[in-house]
């Protein structure tokens, strides 16, 4: 493969002398070319790297349709508008350029929740969404344990009501 003359696209492939059955782009494309390679920031060339050295079963939770139905049911459940804000922040976890300990303070800041339903949305993401890949999460953060992985979840006790409840033993 040639190299593209310069002020031309570089990303495509250009004809070469051996293979003279190969169409040159036109310049329409090479423009696209050039427009799209202009606007790829640094930051994003690195995510599209670590992305592509994730593990494949990594890469495949993150791109799942399903994980994006998930995210669209948690954010009419908890009533966010920045459904695609959430998929990033997801995303971001799962490349490790958020790091999971500051996952609920990042819910909160970029999608202005306050703390309770911060947590709740880290709760449930955490369980439908990190779950299934949480070891190499857990390889990806370099924690020993996932968030909330030793907690026990207690159910709540039922509140008594004085005089609710009938004494059927004593019912003379």
């Amino acid at each position: 493969m040639t190299t593209a003359p310069p002020g031309k696209c570089n990303m495509i492939p250009q004809q070469q002398s051996d293979n003279s059955m190969l169409p040159n782009p036109s310049d329409e494309q090479v423009r696209l070319w050039d427009e799209i390679e202009n606007n790829l920031n640094p930051e994003k060339i690195e995510e599209i790297a670590i992305f592509q050295n994730l593990p494949e079963n990594v890469r495949k939770q993150a791109t799942s349709y399903s994980n994006s139905v998930i995210i669209k049911k948690i954010s009419e459940k908890y009533k966010i508008d920045k459904e695609t804000r959430l998929s990033y922040i997801i995303y971001l976890i799962i490349l490790g350029k958020i790091n999971i300990t500051n996952f609920v303070s990042t819910l909160r800041e970029k999608c202005q929740l306050d703390e309770t339903i911060a947590r709740q949305l880290a709760r449930e993401i955490n369980k439908q969404i990190f779950l299934p890949i949480k070891d190499e999460l857990k390889k990806i953060h370099q924690v020993p344990n996932w968030p909330r992985e030793e907690e026990k979840i207690e159910k709540p006790k039922p509140t008594e009501i004085p005089g609710s409840v009938v004494n059927l033993k004593n019912s003379n």
